[in-house]
């Protein structure tokens, strides 16, 4: 069940990262830096006030079970509704003034995006728990189809991105229509019938755990993107499009992590008085986390100037990105582990919320100082310095909650052979083909090996869990 609701989850938000990452090297190599830096600016700028406006419902969505949220659903009034419309509607103006300087995009069309994305992310988040995968799926193809539609049609030079982000805006808007005549359906399916069939949970601890998921998700957003943010302002939008392509999200791993974490959520609901079921599902989950993080980090490493010369092209316009890049991957071994997730379980959205903050406090506190001694990639080990700092906090206080041993958390033997394995794979086949072959040949070998590297190593940990299930896991 957990694998199988991680692959579904997956497959929901598959099919927009493809888009995106098609978009994002088609502009890549065909615009130039300043006029690329100017189309990502206003994405970051996007990033940075949407998951204010989503307010953490998305995160709290995935906490309960579908019957307990129906019931929370019917305790709604329209009043809440509207004031929450008035808070999108906020953000839009917010967000217009923002990018307006640089991108004088119509102050309609920043209102609806601001409605449209959070919307669209909070139904997602209650169709998955509900276990609408096939209407989400369906609805994320036609999106992307669309959306890269919307690119090639609208293509210019210089962009127009009031066309761009308006057909964006209509596409949106079609998909959250669907998205809702999915959730009233899946409303219907779960209407409660009797009390007893609801999590006894009082509401004043789901609005706690609301207000501190709210925040969570916040940071958790900025420490992504504060310093595309403060780059984006500061400096112009060429050395803007460096830092942000050398910083570029990898793709498909967010979706891929965070379809993990989701499935490992739903995978403990009603097991709180179960510690070793809980310890069982969250080791589970990092192996499987591993299993496509680890290789991923060893093709990134010794593919790294394939990349840059497939994004660049002839022109190596994005050479400067690779040290940036480099620095940035020492973030990848902390993606495979979901340390927040038994926390949220046990609704200890206070520590959560330190640790976060204290990160978040911490990196902006290191970013000048280490801008000045390694310069831009000093910004994004700023990060990674920070990270550290929060996972030993978060790995502390998940081992009181399940009165082990710190180090019982972790699947170290697991993940050390793992980094072994596909480390001496990735430096083998480099050190082979490298003086044999052009870098089309080379990354086209590496691509297939990563891919052949993640379906083994993820067979195998299945396997593995279907073999020795609970009793194995202890052991490891």
């Amino acid at each position: 069940m957990l694998y199988s609701n991680t692959f579904s989850i997956f497959l929901t938000r598959f099919f927009p990262n493809l888009a995106n990452v098609l978009v994002w090297i088609f502009f890549s190599r065909t615009l130039t830096p300043d006029v690329n830096g100017a189309y990502q600016n206003f994405w970051i700028h996007t990033y940075m006030i949407y998951p204010l406006a989503c307010l953490g419902l998305h995160q709290l969505l995935l906490t309960y079970k579908p019957e307990t949220l129906t019931h929370f659903f019917n305790l709604l009034k329209p009043r809440h509704f509207t004031s929450y419309l008035a808070w999108l509607a906020g953000m839009g103006i917010v967000f217009h003034y923002i990018q307006f300087s640089e991108h004088p995009v119509n102050i309609t069309l920043s209102f609806f995006l601001m409605v449209i994305f959070p919307l669209s992310v909070i139904l997602e988040s209650f169709l998955i728990v509900a276990g609408q995968f096939k209407a989400l799926i369906a609805a994320n193809i036609l999106y992307s189809v669309a959306y890269l539609g919307v690119h090639y049609y609208f293509f210019s030079s210089p962009l127009n991105l009031s066309l761009i982000f308006g057909g964006i805006a209509v596409i949106g808007t079609i998909r959250l229509f669907a998205y809702l005549f999915a959730a009233q359906k899946a409303l219907t399916t779960y209407k409660i019938e009797s009390k007893s069939r609801v999590e006894d949970i009082a509401i004043s601890k789901v609005k706690t755990l609301w207000v501190h998921m709210s925040v969570y998700d916040t940071i958790q957003t900025y420490s992504t993107y504060v310093d595309k943010f403060i780059v984006s302002l500061l400096l112009p939008s060429a050395t803007s499009a460096i830092y942000f392509t050398g910083t570029q999200n990898i793709p498909f791993l967010s979706i891929i992590l965070s379809a993990a974490s989701g499935a490992t959520m739903m995978q403990l609901k009603g097991e709180k008085d179960k510690p070793e079921h809980a310890l069982f599902t969250i080791k589970a989950s990092a192996r499987a986390q591993g299993a496509v993080v680890f290789p991923i980090l060893c093709f990134l490493l010794f593919s790294r100037h394939e990349i840059f010369w497939f994004l660049s092209g002839e022109s190596n316009k994005y050479a400067a990105s690779i040290p940036i890049f480099v620095a940035s991957l020492m973030m990848l071994p902390f993606k495979a582990y979901s340390y927040t997730t038994i926390l949220q379980k046990y609704h200890k959205g206070n520590i959560i919320n330190a640790g976060a903050i204290i990160e978040l406090s911490l990196s902006i506190a290191l970013m000048y100082p280490f801008y000045k001694i390694w310069g831009l990639p000093g910004l994004a080990l700023s990060f990674v310095a920070a990270t550290i700092v929060q996972v030993a906090i978060y790995l502390h206080f998940t081992s009181k909650l399940l009165k082990v041993n710190i180090f019982m958390l972790l699947p170290f033997a697991n993940w050390i052979v793992k980094v072994i394995i596909f480390g001496a794979l990735f430096f083998v086949t480099d050190h082979v083909l490298r003086p044999l072959c052009g870098p089309l040949i080379l990354f086209s070998v590496q691509t297939v090996l990563l891919i052949v590297s993640i379906a083994v190593s993820l067979f195998t940990e299945f396997k593995l869990l279907n073999r020795h299930g609970i009793a194995h896991a202890k052991q490891n």
